[in-house]
């Protein structure tokens, strides 16, 4: 699970948290305000969180197209001299791993 992942999953435990303390009051105590607002909370956190899987799904994705390239331009150019080649291949694939696993930078 990602950072956002885990924040948004503590939103939705909050929100869910409330419901179930209202669920403890007498309905004519719980104003039809406060579960509109944790609703629309909860449906939100529910769709960010969907968008972020989607983002890091596509971001696996390019990682994968991109190392499949990188690997592809150093078969054809190390093609005589394979040993050096094999490490190559192998740097890539760690850069790939490392980049999956790395947070998202971002430019200030």
């Amino acid at each position: 699970m990602t950072r956002a992942e885990s924040t948004l999953e503590k939103g939705i435990s909050l929100c869910q948290a409330k419901v179930d303390s209202l669920c403890k009051l007498d309905p004519d105590e719980v104003d039809a305000n406060q579960i509109y607002k944790i609703a629309n909370a909860i449906t939100g956190l529910t769709r960010a969180k969907i968008e972020s899987r989607r983002w890091d799904a596509e971001r696996s994705g390019m990682l994968l197209q991109a190392q499949a390239l990188i690997e592809g331009k150093i078969r054809e150019l190390m093609a005589g001299h394979p040993e050096l080649a094999q490490q190559l291949l192998d740097v890539a694939g760690e850069a790939r791993l490392e980049l999956e696993k790395a947070p998202l930078l971002v430019e200030k």
